[in-house]
């Protein structure tokens, strides 16, 4: 692996490596374009451990997955290969070059009916917005819609922004029995564009959502409010690095965990 990632990242754009991942339910591939994409497929299993869990847990055949923030689509392949070809998965990646890759990663696996792809930006309310671009490299993350208190280093553009509800009350997506929110910091606001699918009649039966000391306490009181209980949490990768005896993790970036509290 450390060989790979040298020579990806040397190479650049010009290399492009397709790996196979094993896991339980089948193989995943992954087409890496340099030592970051790598990374991430080599560390499927290992970079959030909770999260796998959590879907071989939750997940089941002919289920619906929303994936936002999907990134590279390290888990939405994963999903993809568990839920079957009666299931779906939708996968939210405004990230240009980070979409690609997925919809490259979707091919290799042979998932184009069983994953759709939105490049959309989510948030509370439709509106157009500036999509800023913290790196323009393939695999990278912390890009945001609508920053106000940093400057890209990148750039950005105009996106037009939506809401989980607006997408599923438009039929653009299904009702999704499991929903994985993963935005570095914006989660809030996309929490509280889907309290209407939260109240339904339809609404999923899992959600895990990453939280910041921050972003924690209104995640929580939204969901609360949506009559949702937290069930677990799990440390990220990011976050179990600063967990030592006597700190909680819910003051460390972590994965929390919803379900319908009846």
């Amino acid at each position: 692996m450390r060989w790979l990632a040298e020579a990806s990242a040397r190479c650049g754009r010009w290399l492009t490596i397709e790996v196979e991942v094993q896991s339980t339910a089948g193989a995943l591939r992954f087409r890496c374009q340099n030592a970051q994409t790598l990374r991430r497929a080599y560390t499927l299993f290992v970079k959030e451990p909770g999260t796998i869990t959590w879907l071989d847990e939750q997940l089941q055949e002919g289920d619906v997955l929303l994936d936002v923030g999907a990134n590279i689509g390290v888990y939405t392949i994963y999903a993809a290969l568990r839920v079957g070809p009666r299931g779906h998965v939708f996968a939210v990646e405004p990230h240009l070059r980070n979409a690609v890759a997925l919809l490259e990663n979707v091919y290799a696996n042979g998932f184009q009916e069983r994953v759709t792809v939105l490049t959309v930006a989510l948030c509370d309310v439709p509106k157009v917005a500036r999509f800023d671009y913290r790196e323009w490299d393939i695999g990278s993350s912390d890009s945001q819609l609508d920053t106000e208190t940093r400057t890209p280093a990148f750039g950005g553009e105009l996106k037009f922004a939506q809401s989980i509800d607006a997408l599923v009350h438009c039929g653009a997506i299904r009702s999704p029995d499991l929903i994985k929110v993963d935005v570095d910091g914006l989660e809030p606001l996309i929490v509280r564009g889907m309290t209407t699918l939260l109240r339904g009649s339809s609404r999923p039966r899992s959600v895990q959502i990453e939280c910041e000391p921050t972003t924690l306490a209104e995640v929580e009181q939204t969901m609360t409010d949506c009559n949702y209980r937290l069930a677990l949490r799990h440390a990220t990768m990011a976050g179990a690095k600063r967990l030592h005896p006597g700190i909680d993790i819910a003051a460390t970036t972590h994965n929390a965990i919803f379900a319908p509290a009846t």
